[in-house]
């Protein structure tokens, strides 16, 4: 921008953006900041992962559904409409929207199915089947958004906390000390056992190299690190795994147990039950034999999860 110009209304949007961590203007990077993404983005594809591979279908293995790609559509968009392509005459799980007047129930009449390169085409709700990833309708993205963030910022002040507990070395020379203290230094973090030095020159090697306490608890560590494994166990409990609360493992109770037992059920039929619904109706409409579970491997953790014979859930 010249000298002349003067910044329009527009510019002013971005001054926060380019002015960032400056007082004379640009763009400069943050460290911290950036290391906190990288984590942030570890944790989201970690619990998205998870949250993708909680459900076992099966009975599809005929169609054309492609399993991983509706769970990714069920937590990404909260909605995965199955159809009949008459054209293939294969059955289909794609991206889909509702669309069309709601009826006395506040379903939709309509979906906009999406395919690729954009292409899209509006079905009639009787000819679909829509699976939903819960009552409510919605993703469960802001879950795994959430907790990712608060699980990366836990993390960043654990690996600040561990940083500060080195006492790290500072070393006071002059230019022509630097070098020589530097490569000293160098030695001692490579482990030689044998450093040699000039005695004249370093006579008070002491008043020269010195560590500094930035006060960090070493035990402050260890209580963030209790934080963060209650705080991921919180996630998975609102994702429908199952946790063990091993830092007081001695002292919990049955009841504590059979409470956190009935919270973590609860959340997985929040999901499970839309699915179950969508299951029983692409059975009727589409003449398939589909079943779906939550997928545990435990048979412990199955019998409590599966519908009793002869019951209901």
């Amino acid at each position: 921008m010249s000298k002349n110009r003067k910044p329009s209304e527009v510019d002013v949007i971005y001054d926060d953006h380019m002015n960032a961590g400056r007082s004379n203007g640009g763009f400069r990077r943050n460290p911290n900041m950036d290391r906190t993404a990288i984590i942030e983005r570890m944790y989201t594809r970690i619990l998205t992962e998870m949250a993708v591979n909680r459900f076992k279908w099966t009975g599809l293995e005929e169609t054309g559904i492609d399993i991983r790609f509706m769970e990714l559509t069920l937590l990404r968009y909260g909605l995965s409409v199955v159809f009949k392509h008459y054209g293939t005459n294969r059955i289909l799980a794609v991206q889909g929207a509702p669309a069309g007047p709601m009826n006395w129930a506040q379903n939709p009449t309509q979906f906009v199915v999406t395919g690729n390169m954009m292409r899209s085409k509006t079905i009639a709700a009787k000819h679909v089947v829509p699976i939903w990833s819960n009552y409510l309708r919605t993703p469960d993205t802001d879950i795994i958004y959430i907790y990712a963030k608060r699980l990366a910022e836990l993390d960043r002040t654990i690996e600040m906390a561990s940083d500060n507990a080195r006492r790290p070395v500072v070393a006071f020379t002059n230019e022509n000390q630097r070098l020589s203290v530097m490569n000293m230094i160098r030695q001692v973090q490579e482990g030689n056992p044998v450093i040699q030095v000039n005695s004249e020159q370093y006579e008070s090697l002491d008043n020269i190299i010195k560590t500094v306490d930035f006060g960090s608890d070493p035990d402050a560590i260890e209580k963030l690190d209790i934080v963060r494994t209650r705080v991921w166990g919180t996630c998975m409990g609102l994702l429908g795994f199952d946790f063990a609360n091993t830092e007081k493992k001695e002292r919990v109770q049955a009841a504590e147990v059979d409470a956190n037992n009935s919270q973590v059920d609860s959340m997985r039929f929040v999901n499970l039950n839309a699915r179950r619904q969508a299951c029983d109706l692409m059975n009727e409409r589409f003449n398939l034999n589909a079943k779906v579970e939550y997928h545990v491997t435990s048979e412990s953790s199955a019998a409590q999860i599966m519908p009793a014979v002869g019951g209901g859930i």
